[in-house]
């Protein structure tokens, strides 16, 4: 089963994104793109508060991966959701399958930069 990992942030949604994104990058990893749900829903005159999607990977984890098992492709690259609660309250959510990243090659290093962006963070 997937698990939700849940960090609470210090700062709004812009800042944290700016701070996981730096971590992400230090660990070793690229970030692809940033999705701003919030502006979004804004052009279409809907309001879902600040939330931004961050996508980030490695290809030399996540091919390897995909080589092993084409499916991986839909999991693959990871993705960080920064939002604002109904509280105002800022924080971000990963969804990880631990057990499929245990079986496919490659992905541990892929976890490694998980933690390392999880410690950078811490600081």
């Amino acid at each position: 089963m997937a698990e939700v990992v849940r960090v609470a942030a210090q700062g709004g949604v812009t800042e944290t994104v700016e701070k996981l994104s730096a971590a992400i990058d230090g660990a070793g990893a690229k970030v692809f793109a940033v999705v701003d749900h919030g502006a979004g829903a804004v052009s279409i005159g809907s309001d879902v508060g600040a939330s931004q999607l961050v996508i980030f990977g490695n290809p030399q984890v996540g091919t390897p991966a995909i080589e092993a098992n084409r499916l991986a492709g839909l999991r693959l690259p990871l993705k960080v959701l920064v939002y604002a609660d109904a509280g105002g309250r800022c924080g971000w959510r990963m969804m990880i399958r631990r057990r499929r990243w245990a079986i496919w090659r490659g992905l541990r290093r892929m976890q490694t930069i998980w933690r390392g962006c999880r410690a950078r963070w811490a600081t």
